[in-house]
Parts: C-alpha cells; sequence; structure tokens
C-alpha cells in the first residue's frame, strides 16, 4: 500500500472516551479518586503534560467503518467507556459510515488483553472486513 493511502475500515479493541475518565476508573486508582486533591495531583498533571488521548472529540474524523470491540469483564478499561464512546461515534460520524460495537461475555474471560482467543473472532473480522 503505497505511503499516505487512508485505510478502508478502523478496528478499536477496549477504547475509551479520554486519559481523565479512563484513569478515574483504572483500578489502581479507584481507591483514591475520593481522596482531597486527586484531581489535582493526578489528572491536572495529565493536563499539564498534554496528555489527553481524547477519542471522545476524535471519533468524529474516522470517515471509514468502524468497529469496536470490548470484553464486558474488562477492568482497566471499563466496557462502559467503550459504549460511551461508541454512542458518541453513532451521532457525530458521517452519514453512510457504519460503526459497529460487539461485546464479548464477561463469562468468557477476555478480559482487557484476550479478546484475540474469541473463537468465532476472525468471523467478526471478515465480515467487517468483506
Amino acid at each position: 500500500m503505497p505511503v499516505g493511502t487512508p485505510p478502508t475500515g478502523v478496528i478499536l479493541e477496549s477504547a475509551f472516551t479520554n486519559i481523565r475518565e479512563a484513569a478515574v476508573n483504572h483500578p489502581f486508582s479507584r481507591p483514591y479518586t475520593r481522596l482531597p486533591g486527586y484531581d489535582w495531583i493526578f489528572l491536572d498533571t495529565l493536563d499539564a503534560n498534554n496528555i489527553y488521548f481524547e477519542s471522545d472529540k476524535s471519533i468524529g474524523d474516522i470517515t471509514v467503518p468502524l468497529l469496536m470491540l470490548h470484553a464486558e469483564d474488562d477492568i482497566i478499561v471499563p466496557i462502559q467507556l467503550g459504549e460511551k464512546l461508541y454512542k458518541i461515534a453513532q451521532k457525530h460520524r458521517p452519514k453512510g459510515n457504519p460503526v459497529e460495537f460487539i461485546s464479548f461475555a464477561g463469562s468468557r474471560g477476555y478480559g482487557h488483553k484476550h479478546i484475540h482467543m474469541a473463537p468465532y473472532l476472525d468471523v467478526i473480522l471478515r465480515d467487517f472486513i468483506l
């Protein structure tokens, strides 16, 4: 594929809205979120260093078909953040550019990084690509 050729589709796995929401929902930071100064010490430090990862603001710029995959038992990026981003994508993407969200049952045990083990993932990807 020549340099500068746009993709024909985008696949996101365990996507989140933005780094602030992801940080607040991360299992390591969750116990500290109610402490005084949490926002100032942690979240404002991200802002001060220009770390935003604002997928919620840029998802509308994707003009090709979009497939989002998320495991219900993902504790690193809770599925609620993926679902929220999906709803934003549905609302803000150009008409005629499909967006699909596929969740994987928590009973499968895929968590944050094992969706690749889904026995039917090849069918999902093939259907999206073709």
